[in-house]
């Protein structure tokens, strides 16, 4: 199933093609060959605005576009295909989603739209990559501090349908629940240590320190990416290395 959106995006984006040439053929009068072909027919002579346009001051003549109609039968038989196998493609995505995919399908939208969603979806999500991270935190003398409290916010892409349905807000549009935005906390253990892990995400922000008698001055790298490689190849990241035995140290001093 994962293979599928591809050729789903690759259908949509040659029928549209075909569709814009037809266009421009057919309704604005313009044509994307200009020469006819040697079918032995004549011609269609699809002739530009009339209006002579002027080039450094000299009146210059307008090109005329022909297409055979051979070539025209022959771009409307490529899309009637292409239509075809996408509606194929997109039945057979929606066959394979999962039952818990397909539940949460809202009254109202056809099984065609939700495949479609599901495909982007499943796109996507591929930006996605596991969260490992390890941390801990220390007073000014280098001693561990536990029970401290420590926010975090995931940032990343849901991977199914049945998520966005379930997680995603009921106020805002569909496409807009696509993304994850977890905020929680974890809690220091006895030794200062405390992790983030079993996640899947593209970024991970550390967002405070809370224990009584203590503050934090903001100091330390909070920032760390997570994606997937081609994620990160596009912004030119490098995705954090957690280490159990090297954790990322956090300062906190007394008040």
């Amino acid at each position: 199933m994962k293979k599928k959106s591809l050729f789903i995006f690759l259908a949509i984006a040659l029928a549209a093609g075909l569709a814009a040439a037809l266009y421009l053929m057919a309704v604005t009068g313009r044509s994307v060959v200009s020469k006819a072909g040697n079918t032995g027919r004549s011609p269609s002579v699809i002739p530009e605005s009339p209006i002579t346009p002027k080039e450094e001051g000299k009146e210059v003549s307008q090109r005329t576009f022909v297409v055979s109609e051979e070539m025209i039968e022959v771009m409307r038989e490529r899309q009637r295909r292409n239509n075809e196998e996408e509606a194929r493609l997109i039945q057979k995505y929606y066959d394979e989603m999962s039952e818990e995919d397909k539940a949460a399908r809202p009254a109202g939208v056809s099984t065609v739209d939700w495949a479609q969603y599901g495909a982007f979806l499943e796109q996507s999500a591929k930006d996605n990559g596991d969260v490992v991270f390890f941390g801990k935190v220390v007073d000014e003398s280098g001693n561990p501090l536990p029970k401290v409290a420590v926010s975090w916010n995931l940032l990343g892409k849901r991977s199914s349908l049945a998520e966005v349905m379930e997680k995603g807000s009921k106020t805002k549009p569909f496409f807009e629940n696509w993304t994850i935005n977890e905020k929680s906390e974890a809690v220091t253990d006895a030794d200062g240590r405390f992790q983030i892990t079993d996640r899947r995400g593209t970024s991970l922000s550390i967002g405070d320190f809370k224990l009584e008698g203590f503050a934090w001055d903001k100091k330390g790298k909070t920032y760390f990416k997570f994606g997937s490689d081609a994620y990160l190849a596009r912004g030119n990241s490098v995705r954090h290395q957690g280490d159990r035995d090297n954790p990322v140290v956090y300062v906190l001093r007394k008040k």
